[in-house]
């Protein structure tokens, strides 16, 4: 079952969720496409969003690609 992207954007600063939100991932799955690189790139997404980022994924058993 694929987890909605809201459960990560809920914990996420205004920049940081509108950096996701630009990706047009609407669950966690279609966010784990991404490396953590290509998200770490993104604007707005520092140090903090990041970590959350990676406890969320790591909340429900997924990864970011390689």
């Amino acid at each position: 079952m694929a987890v909605r992207i809201d459960v990560l954007l809920d914990k996420l600063a205004s920049p940081a969720r509108r950096a996701i939100q630009s990706t047009g991932a609407t669950t966690l799955e279609d966010l784990a496409t991404y490396s953590k690189m290509e998200i770490a790139n993104l604007h707005g997404i520092g140090p903090n969003a990041m970590n959350t980022i990676v406890e969320i994924f790591n909340k429900f058993g997924l990864l970011l690609k390689q």
